[in-house]
């Protein structure tokens, strides 16, 4: 029989276990998420600054079969670059950015008088995830993996059009 005011010690002991566990748990899920923000801005940065340059692109072309081997040389990966031309996005080149300090490959697409940069991370692990909205720093933005890279898709328009962009893009990458 217990009385009252006892305690028990393997209460008290799941307790601490659990409380740990949940705190480790919430800890990891902040830091992703911060991790994921600080790459949203970072990406947005260096969109901002390609619309400041003289030139957003450092490969010209809309030719895929000279923008991938052009970024491949460069970095050594280049992602899908399908032609979106006939669906009004136009692919005209090609730049590297580096994201956490690593060197990425960029594709840029144009829509109408709006540029799309659509930055291609390489992926350790094969996530797969469902596009989703970044947006960041004034632009429209939006992640999404399909296993061997993480796409970050950036432009001055309008959500619902970048949103067609990356189905599309998604589509015919496939």
């Amino acid at each position: 029989m217990r009385r009252f005011g006892s305690f028990d010690w393997r209460a008290m002991a799941a307790s601490i276990v659990m409380t740990a566990v949940l705190a480790s748990g919430t800890t990891q899920w902040v830091m992703f998420n911060a991790a994921s923000d600080s790459v949203a801005a970072e990406i947005a940065g260096d969109h901002r600054r390609s619309l400041l340059a003289a030139s957003p692109i450092d490969i010209v072309s809309s030719d895929r079969h000279t923008v991938k081997p052009w970024l491949d040389a460069r970095i050594g990966v280049s992602p899908p670059a399908p032609d979106l031309a006939t669906d009004g996005f136009a692919l005209i080149g090609g730049r590297v950015e580096v994201v956490s300090g690593r060197p990425v490959p960029a594709l840029v697409y144009r829509h109408r008088e709006h540029l799309i940069t659509l930055v291609a991370e390489p992926q350790q692990g094969g996530r797969v995830t469902e596009p989703k909205d970044v947006s960041s720093g004034g632009f429209s933005m939006v992640h999404w993996s399909d296993g061997a890279f993480s796409y970050w898709a950036i432009s001055d328009m309008e959500r619902p059009e970048l949103d067609d962009f990356v189905a599309r893009f998604r589509k015919a990458a496939v």
